[in-house]
C-alpha cells in the first residue's frame, strides 16, 4: 500500500499541468505545483470509484492512506511557510489547500494553526468577506474543527450516513432553525439541495461498485 501510494503522488507530480510546470522557478509556482501534485493524487481514488473503475471500499482505503502521507508533507509545508496566502494561491488552489487540511483528521493542532491563518487573511483583504469561494472554505472549516472537538457544526457542512437509511444527514447541528441563514451569509446552497446533491453522488457511486 505504501508504495502504491508513493507511486500515485510521484506519478501526478510528473503529470502536473504544463504551466504550472513552467513557472515552477518562482516561489507562487512552487507554492501551486506542489498543491497541485498533492490534491490530484489524494482525488485519484475517488474519481476512479465515481468512474467504477476501482471498488468504494478500495478507494476509501487508499484515500485514507494518502490523507495520512500528504498531512505530513503539509505540516513540514506550514511550518516552514505557514499559511501560503488566499491570493498569492488564487481561489481554487488555496481552497484545494484547505481541503487537504481538512482532511488531517489525526492531527487537529495543524487544523487549528491553519484555520487561524486562514480567517486572518480577511482581515489583511477586507474584500474576502464577500468572497463566495473564501466563506465557503471558511465555513466548511469550521464545521470540521467544530466536530473534530466533540461540538456541534454551526453551517451543516459535516454529513455522516445514517445506517437505516444509508443516506447522508447532516452531524449534530448547533441551532438548526437558524441553519439556512447561517449558510446563506457563508455562500452555502441551502440545506435540502446540500443533502440532495451529496446523496446523488453517493448512489452514483454505488451503482458503479
Amino acid at each position: 500500500m505504501k508504495r502504491q501510494i508513493i507511486l500515485l503522488i510521484t506519478l501526478f507530480i510528473f503529470s502536473a499541468g504544463k504551466s504550472i510546470a513552467q513557472s515552477r522557478d518562482t516561489t507562487a509556482g512552487r507554492l501551486l505545483y506542489i498543491v497541485d501534485s498533492l490534491y490530484t493524487a489524494q482525488n485519484k481514488p475517488f474519481m476512479d470509484a465515481m468512474e467504477g473503475k476501482m471498488k468504494p471500499d478500495s478507494a476509501q482505503q487508499l484515500t485514507l492512506a494518502i490523507y495520512a502521507s500528504n498531512c505530513a508533507r503539509l505540516k513540514q509545508f506550514v511550518d516552514r511557510f505557514g499559511y501560503p496566502g488566499y491570493k498569492k494561491l488564487g481561489e481554487n488552489y488555496s481552497a484545494n489547500f484547505n481541503e487537504m487540511i481538512f482532511n488531517c483528521n489525526n492531527d487537529i493542532g495543524l487544523q487549528e494553526k491553519v484555520f487561524t491563518l486562514f480567517k486572518n487573511e480577511s482581515s489583511l483583504d477586507t474584500s474576502l468577506r464577500s468572497d463566495k469561494k473564501y466563506l465557503r472554505s471558511l465555513g466548511f472549516f469550521s464545521d470540521k474543527l467544530q466536530i473534530a472537538k466533540g461540538k456541534k457544526q454551526i453551517y451543516g457542512t459535516q454529513l455522516q450516513v445514517n445506517e437505516k437509511t444509508g443516506l447522508f444527514e447532516a452531524q449534530p447541528i448547533e441551532d438548526p432553525a437558524g441553519l439556512n441563514a447561517r449558510r446563506a451569509a457563508m455562500k452555502l446552497e441551502p440545506m435540502e439541495e446540500y443533502l440532495k446533491n451529496s446523496n446523488a453522488a453517493l448512489m452514483k457511486m454505488r451503482n458503479n461498485k
